[in-house]
């Protein structure tokens, strides 16, 4: 017997399965932005800084800034040569008791209930120069019956040369009565008085 089979209809599309949550457990924050400059004196250096891009998944509850070399009255440890200056929750400091002239490199963390993330990149600033220390008094080279001749050494100039020195001489010390001589030349440190 024929039959006629009716065309098969195209099958229902499947159902999706119930959805399911899932959070992925939170991390360390990611390394900041390097430290950028904000102002600079001779002794200090004022730096500010971004949250980093990524925050682990949690909220960021503080830095940490670490300089090298470390300031003149750090008291802290010192892990690979860098020095903790804060740890806090601002985003900007400024590091005082720095000496002149010289270039300080910065780094910071960030940290949140996780831990504290990679270092940022190292951002390097320079204080600003001082006035030259003073020399130490001069030594006597030869003398006759109307001069001397006078040398010192050159003194630290503080983050830039020194540029020359002013000889003066007073006749009494008690009390002194200062009176200009010279001005020497930068890499001299030697004249004559008198003549």
């Amino acid at each position: 017997i024929p039959h006629t089979v009716p065309p098969l209809a195209p099958p229902d599309p499947p159902l999706p399965s119930n959805p399911i949550s899932l959070t992925t457990p939170p991390s360390v924050p990611g390394a900041p932005v390097a430290p950028g400059l904000a102002s600079r004196t001779f002794n200090s250096l004022k730096v500010n800084w971004a949250p980093p891009g990524e925050d682990g998944g949690l909220p960021i509850l503080g830095y940490k800034l670490l300089i090298a070399p470390p300031p003149w009255d750090h008291k802290g440890p010192i892990l690979q040569g860098l020095a903790e200056v804060y740890d806090g929750a601002s985003t900007s400091l400024r590091i005082p008791k720095l000496s002149p002239g010289v270039p300080y490199c910065l780094q910071v963390q960030g940290r949140n209930a996780v831990g504290l993330s990679q270092m940022s990149e190292a951002s390097c600033f320079t204080t600003a120069p001082a006035c030259p220390l003073a020399p130490l008094p001069p030594i006597v080279t030869a003398a006759t019956a109307h001069s001397v001749a006078l040398a010192w050494m050159k003194p630290d100039g503080q983050g830039a040369e020194v540029s020359g020195y002013t000889v003066e001489m007073s006749a009494s010390l008690s009390p002194p009565s200062w009176t200009w001589v010279a001005d020497i030349c930068e890499g001299d440190t030697c004249c004559v008085v008198g003549g």
